[in-house]
């Protein structure tokens, strides 16, 4: 059926409840895998980037599992968590309002006002979950805990007692009916450990970019019956985006808007994209500085040699061996286990890749942006790397980016586009931030 609105949500303040939902298949298994198998320990975490897509996830459970389930979602970041107290009233409220979602008549018991600490806990487990279960008629109740670093931070400022976790992972041996998933940020990624013993590793699904197809299926499936982006038009957006995502939110934003203005044309091709591709680079550019300051000194350093690089020889893609010449030419040496130890990070966060014997850049449209911004100077080695003058730099930019978006168009030839490389850094590997 044709939608009569523009269905993408490009700004990160938007609901992404409404946003469309691209189905990951590797996440479907490990959720299945472990909440509804044999067996599953009925526990999960998804772990990536800020706009990796966790909270659509999390948003979009009960598409992802059938009625049986029902999901109790809490975003975490809006809450305070000033105690186990207000914490535990609040998950009892949730599972409440989850129930009368679901057409269920929630327990009728409350925690008494003057209920706290211990017997506060011994109420949630023995008197509201058992009445609860009682109420849901065999089917099951997951916790859906976004942003759940909130939840790191409080017990590392001891705002929540420090056997939490252990009471939650009581509830989960206690409760088959139960489960819990948490999606937490890449930052908090070393902190991970912390989050025994109701979180191990096994449990962990790490987000990654989207690959061609299911970039394809974003750009098309939510506008099926409205317009349709031609294979040229998909491979282009997907050449700048590098299946992130948010930029592709974005692409498909302002394409809809695109097809709205002229909407007898029904068929857009890649020339509707290089129309767009400035707004979407315009719109991203906050979002590429923070990518930016979240990385550490040396993936800084690293990453300014490549883009430097690239510029004077887009043919040949950089070899390890030409960064350490060029930083040491640029008086900001590193050594080779550090300039490894960079690229091991900034591939496994999918902003470079190994492509035709040496490193690129992963998606056109952040190479403009580091092409315009990033620039060697005597503050580089202590702080972040400051933006460049964008007289020239911005034109160049552009001109880069549109050379890039017709080399792809010219390398589709008629063909499918292949996926990405996998990333081969092993996923344990954890760089110090800096800045």
């Amino acid at each position: 059926m044709p939608v009569d609105h523009n269905p993408y949500r490009p700004l990160p303040e938007d609901d992404v409840t409404l946003a469309p939902f691209t189905r990951l298949q590797g996440a479907f298994e490990h959720f299945y895998q472990q909440l509804a198998s044999p067996n599953a320990p009925r526990r999960a975490l998804l772990l990536g980037r800020r706009d990796s897509g966790k909270s659509t996830l999390l948003r979009h459970f009960h598409e992802i599992f059938d009625p049986s389930y029902i999901g109790a979602y809490l975003p975490l970041r809006l809450l305070t968590l000033a105690s186990e107290d207000s914490w535990l009233r609040t998950m009892a409220a949730s599972a409440s309002a989850a129930l009368v979602q679901a057409g269920l008549q929630p327990p009728e018991t409350q925690a008494p006002e003057d209920v706290d600490g211990a017997a506060l806990r011994a109420w949630f487990k023995d008197t509201f979950l058992r009445d609860l279960f009682a109420a849901l008629w065999g089917k099951r109740l997951v916790f859906l805990l976004d942003d759940a670093g909130t939840l790191l931070t409080a017990l590392k400022q001891e705002r929540l007692p420090y056997d939490h976790l252990s009471f939650l992972n009581g509830l989960l041996t206690e409760y088959a009916p139960l489960g819990i998933v948490l999606a937490v940020d890449s930052r908090y990624e070393a902190s991970l450990a912390s989050l025994a013993p109701l979180i191990s590793l096994t449990d962990v699904y790490r987000l990654m970019n989207l690959d061609a197809d299911a970039s394809a299926a974003l750009l098309r499936v939510p506008v099926d019956g409205v317009y349709h982006l031609n294979d040229e038009g998909v491979a282009a957006a997907y050449k700048a985006t590098a299946g992130r995502p948010r930029l592709l939110q974005r692409y498909g934003f302002l394409l809809y808007k695109q097809w709205e203005s002229v909407p007898a044309v029904t068929r857009l091709t890649a020339d509707d994209v290089k129309v767009v591709t400035s707004s979407v680079y315009a719109q991203s550019e906050d979002d590429f500085q923070t990518l930016w300051d979240d990385l550490s000194r040396n993936e800084r350093l690293v990453l300014t040699a490549l883009t430097h690089l690239a510029y004077a020889d887009p043919l040949k893609p950089p070899a390890p061996a030409d960064v350490e010449t060029w930083l040491i030419e640029s008086d900001y040496p590193l050594d080779r286990t550090s300039i490894h130890s960079a690229l091991r990070g900034l591939e496994y966060d999918e902003i470079i890749a190994h492509e035709r014997g040496g490193i690129v850049l992963n998606g056109g449209l952040l190479q403009t942006w580091l092409l315009e911004h990033v620039r060697l100077n005597d503050s580089a080695a202590t702080r972040t790397l400051p933006r460049a003058s964008r007289w020239g730099w911005a034109l160049l930019a552009a001109v880069l980016l549109l050379v890039l978006l017709a080399a792809g168009l010219a390398l589709l030839g008629g063909q499918q586009r292949a996926a990405p490389p996998a990333v081969t850094a092993a996923p344990t590997v954890t760089l110090v931030g800096g800045g």
